[in-house]
């Protein structure tokens, strides 16, 4: 009787009764369509790296840190505060 994982399901009668043994299979029929070879994935599967992407705080847009090392928040300044402050100097700088 065919049970999950490709498995066999035996029941023997023993003198100690039922006994189950599960036996594999010889073979396992593909769960999936095959693929072309322009489908297979590479190295890193189908996702693309973050190699060379520059993280942005999502309290002040400044790029090379996080929320959560943003010092504008860590000195009590709201979102629109940071943001304005960092697009001010921004702007000084692009002069």
């Amino acid at each position: 009787m065919p049970t999950a994982f490709g498995l066999a399901k035996i029941v023997r009668m023993g003198e100690r009764g039922c006994t189950t043994i599960y036996e594999k299979r010889v073979s396992r029929s593909p769960k999936a369509r095959k693929k072309q070879p322009h489908e297979v994935p590479g190295k890193n599967g189908t996702r693309l790296s973050k190699h060379g992407v520059t993280i942005h705080c999502s309290h002040c847009s400044k790029g090379g840190h996080n929320s959560a090392g943003c010092n504008l928040k860590k000195m009590g300044m709201s979102a629109e505060e940071a943001k304005a402050l960092v697009a001010t100097t921004q702007a000084t700088l692009q002069r």
